[in-house]
């Protein structure tokens, strides 16, 4: 498997696919550079796997014999008809493609696609994958500004003939670029075009990345106003049904349906305003008394933490420490843990024993949210008793406990 490709592999996410991406952001505004990120989309990719290619490729990584015969018998000989008004077409046999909705499928194109990453690396481009979605990603000086699209044009140009070659199909009409960078870099900024074949790249200040609206200067205001636009809609939802449920029940909707959206891949929010934070805590307050049916008048913040609901801010941490624990204990994903490692420095035997990790420096309050200098951080706060802890589940409710319990000092 390609080392950046995040999708259906354990330990891997949209999350920590967004998280290595922030890191070069972050890392690059802290050295005064602006990012080039383009988001590719590929156009029914799935669907259009050549067989004897996908065969091909599996026999070049060691999938001979036997295994490579129950294999092409798998892909091969499969139909596919329509049904209108209880009435079937004909047959059509399938002659590309892998079976979606199998667990083999989705691992099966991620090797097909598995050689892109290394075309990618050639041209010295930063890339990140999840299943189809790839996001290139390119830093430099604002005086540079112009060899950076040139480079991204390259890059495109070399990925366009490998999904020529690999019967793909790069949809030019939905790819789209963003600029990232500090205020004062992008104002230095003369914005040209990116172009591949004739064809112009959309230029967008907003992007939606693996679920997550970024903007050029990553305050993810337009992202957070957008989780609390549909946590409050589906809040108003169940409001309707209140008189139907228990406590409980809409306790059971509520996570599922509002503070899930708050949950998802929270960590890119790490160091974001805390005035953007507010709205969300305001999201989660306004579900709390919606399911223990209080007024608004009531004080809530020590109900909160006897029921064990925490703050926005906790969460993040929360959520940022296990992805930590897995990067130390398990090595996933490996595009992160090779980016923090634990103190050896014989003279920090203090350091060493309780595990902190290296401390990356930074010089800008943006370049403190890149996961190689916000990691140790956030570990450092950890006592050395939670830090052992192997088991996931068992971290997890430690950090809990622990934050639980330091709120309440």
């Amino acid at each position: 498997m390609d080392t950046y490709q995040s999708a259906y592999r354990k330990g891997h996410s949209c999350e920590t696919a967004n998280l290595v991406i922030l890191n070069e952001v972050f890392s690059a505004m802290d050295r005064k550079e602006v990012s080039i990120v383009v988001l590719l989309d590929m156009s029914a990719a799935f669907d259009t796997v050549d067989h004897a290619l996908l065969l091909s490729k599996l026999s070049n990584l060691g999938i001979v014999g036997d295994a490579l015969r129950w294999l092409e018998m798998y892909l091969q000989g499969r139909y596919h008809s329509t049904r209108v008004y209880g009435r079937d077409s004909s047959p059509l046999q399938l002659t590309m493609g892998v079976p979606q909705g199998s667990v083999l499928g989705p691992l099966l194109f991620s090797i097909y696609i598995r050689d892109l990453g290394e075309i990618i690396q050639r041209t010295n481009v930063r890339y990140s994958t999840y299943a189809d979605d790839v996001t290139l990603l390119k830093s430099v000086k604002p005086t540079d500004f112009m060899a950076g699209i040139q480079k991204i044009e390259e890059c495109l140009q070399i990925i366009e003939k490998w999904t020529i070659r690999n019967f793909l199909r790069l949809n030019m009409s939905k790819t789209e670029y963003i600029l990232l960078g500090t205020g004062a870099q992008l104002a230095k900024i003369n914005l040209s075009g990116i172009r591949v074949n004739g064809q112009e790249v959309s230029f967008k200040t907003v992007v939606r990345s693996l679920g997550v609206w970024f903007d050029s200067t990553l305050k993810f205001r337009h992202h957070i106003d957008y989780v609390c636009r549909l946590s409050y809609g589906n809040l108003r939802m169940l409001h309707r049904l209140r008189k139907c449920l228990s406590n409980s029940q809409f306790s059971t909707f509520a996570h599922a349906l509002v503070l899930s959206r708050i949950d998802y891949c929270p960590t890119v929010l790490y160091g974001a305003d805390k005035a953007e934070l507010k709205k969300l805590q305001r999201v989660i307050k306004a579900t709390f008394r919606a399911t223990y049916r209080l007024k608004k008048s009531e004080r809530i913040t020590e109900k909160m933490k006897n029921q064990g609901w925490l703050s926005v801010e906790d969460r993040i941490i929360m959520r940022y420490l296990m992805i930590i624990h897995n990067a130390l204990k398990f090595g996933e994903p490996q595009y992160l843990s090779h980016l923090i490692s634990v103190n050896s420095n014989e003279r920090s035997s203090r350091s060493q024993s309780r595990g902190d990790l290296v401390v990356s420096g930074s010089s800008s309050s943006m370049g403190s949210r890149a996961f190689l200098v916000a990691a140790p951080t956030l570990w450092r706060m950890v006592s050395e008793e939670i830090r052992r802890k192997s088991n996931r589940n068992a971290f997890r409710s430690a950090v809990k406990k622990w934050l639980l319990e330091r709120n309440h000092d």
